[in-house]
Formats: C-alpha cells, structure tokens, sequence
C-alpha cells in the first residue's frame, strides 16, 4: 500500500531536493508539480569566491547553507578541506552533500542540527554550542544574501564573520507550460512545500493571483517555524511544519492508504 494525498501539492523547493522531494511524492501516488521558487545560477563574482576558499584555513567555521552552497563550492575548491576548518551545516540534507560532495577528511569536524532537529540558522548555532565549538573567524558560503541571523548572532558573540556568495538565486519565471499545469490543478485547494522564508515572496510574484488564492486554502508546509510564521503573515490559514521527506509530508498532509 502507498500513502495518496487528497490534493495536488506545489513544491517549491529550489534545485536538485526539489526535484527529488517531488519525484518522491509522486512515486506515493502525489498529484506533485516541482515548481522552484528560485533558480539558482554561478557565483556573481568567482574570484572573491576564490580568495576566500584559499583562506579557509585562517577561519574556525565555515558555514554551507543549502546544498546548493556545497555542491558550488566544491567546484571551485582547491584542494582537500583544512582539519582546522571546522564545517557548519544548516541542514540535514547540507551535512549529507558537504559528506558526498567535499573532499573532507575522516579528523574534519561536521557539525549539524540534530536529527530529531528542524534544522535552520536557529538549530545550528544551538548544535554550535553543544559541540563546545568556539569561533573568532566564521566564513558563511550563501547565495548573495541569507543567513544574515546567524551572521549576526555569530557577530555578537565577538566572532568575525565574513559572508560569500558562492551561488546566486533568480526568482523563477513561470513557463507557459506550467502556468497552464497550474491552472488544471486549481479546482481544488492546492497544499505546497516551502524551504525558505525568502521563497513565500518569490512565489507569491510569479503566481497569477487566482493560483495564490488557491494555495492561501491548502495546507502549507514549512521545513522550520520562521517559515511558517512568514506563510501565516502571507494569508496562509492551515501551516504546519515537517521535515522536507516524502513520508513526513505525506503523513501531516492526511494521506491515505491506496493501491500502489
């Protein structure tokens, strides 16, 4: 038996875990539309990118925000990754790419939210803290902007903090084809998966307004609470927040048993 939801649901999360989280919902039998909030491009300057990485040793904690940060970086990393350099990561799914996709040696020290954690700046500065990981000099590895909380509470604990663009986003465009996919699922509320509070607003443009007004009456599902109160403030009436897996938002969206 698979888990079916009762309604189509719209996945906005950008790049390759977008695409996977909707091809897994619909191998359950989900009616899943992969639309990404963004699309993400090259770093905007690569050679900033590449002092900073020839640096890396001189910082206590280098932060990858997404695995979109990690897989860009390990494109233009020279090199394997310094032991000194501690490596944050803000997620489950960034700790499993930096593991995949960096050079990293069994004595670095990868330190992540806890499993039973719902990952974000929040969580990895309280998993920061329970690793006893004391940091004068912090490099964060983001889109050209993000994460700025954790650069700031970072900040205040006296550390340097310096912040690089190693990717950059673009608001997604709706094609043709998928505003008229849109449009064929709006007969019925339609939930959503959101990853970023910066993606509320981007959807929220791209979208013809009868399509917003129809996921305002779904049930939105959020990876981390800051982006459950950003979906509320956007007129969300039903948000819930659950980890980014099929099964879990299979599960709080009231799936049922059906045939395989």
């Amino acid at each position: 038996m698979s888990l079916v939801p009762p309604r189509p649901i719209l996945v906005t999360r950008p790049e390759e875990p977008g695409r996977l989280l909707t091809t897994a919902l619909i191998e359950h039998g989900a009616d899943a539309l992969w639309l990404p909030a963004f699309d993400l491009a090259p770093a905007p300057d690569f050679s900033t990118v590449r002092s900073a990485l020839a640096t890396l040793s001189t910082f206590d904690l280098a932060i990858f925000v997404s695995p979109a940060a990690v897989r860009a970086t390990a494109v233009l990393l020279n090199g394997p990754w310094p032991v000194a350099t501690v490596i944050g990561a803000a997620g489950h799914a960034t700790a499993d790419a930096v593991r995949a996709r960096l050079r990293v040696r069994d004595n670095v020290r990868i330190v992540a939210p806890a499993e039973d954690d719902e990952g974000g700046s929040e969580a990895l500065l309280r998993s920061l803290d329970d690793a006893g990981i004391g940091v004068k000099r912090a490099l964060i590895l983001r889109a050209a902007s993000g994460r700025d909380w954790l650069g700031d509470r970072l900040a205040e604990r006296g550390a340097q903090v310096e912040a690089v663009a190693v990717y950059d986003r673009r608001a997604h465009a709706l094609t043709e084809q998928e505003r008229a996919r849109l449009m064929q699922m709006r007969a019925q509320p339609i939930d959503s998966v959101f990853s970023s509070s910066e993606a509320v607003g981007s959807v929220q443009e791209m979208m013809p307004l009868v399509i917003w007004e129809v996921l305002q009456q779904g049930t939105a599902v959020a990876s981390h609470t800051r982006i459950a109160r950003r979906l509320a403030d956007a007129g969300f009436g039903n948000v819930t927040v659950a980890p980014l897996r099929a099964e879990s938002i299979l599960a709080v969206l009231g799936a049922t048993d059906g045939p395989q």
